[in-house]
C-alpha cells in the first residue's frame, strides 16, 4: 500500500469527521478548526488514492507544553504504517518549534505505538458516562456572559493548574457557549470552574476544577442542568480523590480507560489536584 501524508488543511475537516464518526468519537467540525487556526501546519492525514485514510493534530500552549489528538486511521487501512508515519510527522513538526514537552491520552490500542515513540505513562484516566432519562432533557438555557475580569483571573489560575496557557483555547470555548462556564465559590480557597463542551455524541464536561468537593459538587450540579444533551462525558484522573464519587452519585458510571502519555521533560504542576476533569483526550 502506498500513501502520503500532508498537512491538513480545512477542506480535510469533512474526512476526519468521516474518520472520527467511525470511530464514535464526540468532536464536533468546530473541535477541527480549533486545531487548525491554533498552528495551520501543525495538523496532518494520511491519503492513499485521493483519500484521506489516517488523521493526526496537534496543539501548543506556548512553547512549553504541545498535545497531539485525533489519531485516527481508517478501520481498513490500520498496521501499515500509517499511524507512525502520521506520529512522526507531527513529532518532527514540534520538534522545530522547540516544545520542551509533548502530551496525548492513548487508549489501549494506541499506546504500544506511543511507547515506541518515546512517550512514558504517568497517569490514568476514567471515562466516565451518564445517559439523560428523556424526562429530565430540558430546554437550552438562556446565554449568560461572565465578566471579562473574572474571566481573566481564572485564565491565570487555569494556567497554574494546567501548567502552561490554554487561555486562548479556554476563551474560545467560553465565549463561543458563554452559558456553558460555570464558576463557584462555595467554600473554596480559590474559585472552582467548569465547563461542557458540545459533542456530536454527548456533552463534554471539562475542564472541571475545583479544590474540594463542596465547590467541585456545585459546578458538576450547575453543568449537569445547564445542558440538555441525552448524554454526557467526563475524563477524569483515575486517583482523583472526589472527582468520581460525585460523578458517581450523579448517576455517572466508568465507560473506559485511558493513559496519560508525555514524551520530554514535564513536571506535574503544583495545582494540578485540582482538576477534577481534563478538558478533553484531544486538548489535554
Amino acid at each position: 500500500m502506498k500513501f502520503h501524508v500532508r498537512t491538513m488543511t480545512a477542506d480535510d475537516v469533512a474526512a476526519g469527521m468521516h474518520l472520527k464518526t467511525t470511530a464514535g468519537w464526540n468532536q464536533t467540525e468546530a473541535d477541527w478548526h480549533r486545531f487548525l487556526a491554533s498552528h495551520p501546519t501543525g495538523s496532518f492525514v494520511a491519503e492513499f488514492a485521493g483519500e484521506v485514510v489516517g488523521t493526526v493534530t496537534t496543539i501548543a500552549y506556548g512553547t512549553r507544553l504541545a498535545w497531539i489528538g485525533m489519531m485516527l486511521v481508517d478501520p481498513a487501512h490500520r498496521r501499515q504504517g500509517i499511524g507512525e508515519s502520521l506520529m512522526k510527522a507531527a513529532l518532527e513538526d514540534l520538534e522545530k518549534r522547540d516544545i520542551r514537552a509533548i502530551g496525548l491520552d492513548a487508549t489501549p490500542m494506541g499506546r504500544p505505538l506511543y511507547e515506541r515513540l518515546g512517550f512514558r505513562a504517568r497517569s490514568e484516566l476514567n471515562r466516565w458516562a451518564w445517559n439523560r432519562q428523556a424526562s429530565a432533557i430540558a430546554p437550552e438555557p438562556p446565554s449568560r456572559t461572565p465578566g471579562a475580569i473574572d474571566l481573566k483571573s481564572l485564565l491565570d489560575q487555569d494556567s497554574e493548574v494546567f501548567g502552561a496557557d490554554r487561555s486562548a483555547l479556554i476563551r474560545s470555548f467560553v465565549e463561543t457557549r458563554p452559558e456553558r462556564f460555570v464558576v463557584s465559590s462555595l467554600g473554596a480557597s480559590r474559585p472552582d470552574y467548569g465547563l461542557t463542551r458540545p459533542g456530536t455524541v454527548a456533552d463534554h464536561i471539562g475542564a472541571w476544577v475545583a479544590d474540594e468537593p463542596t465547590g467541585a459538587a456545585a459546578v458538576l450540579e450547575a453543568l449537569v442542568g445547564r445542558s440538555s444533551a441525552p448524554r454526557m462525558i467526563a475524563d477524569v484522573p483515575s486517583d482523583h480523590p472526589f472527582a468520581g464519587r460525585l460523578l458517581h452519585a450523579s448517576g455517572f458510571r466508568i465507560a473506559r480507560d485511558l493513559t496519560r502519555m508525555y514524551r520530554g521533560p514535564w513536571e506535574t504542576p503544583p495545582l494540578a489536584g485540582d482538576v477534577c476533569a481534563i478538558l478533553g483526550p484531544e486538548f489535554g
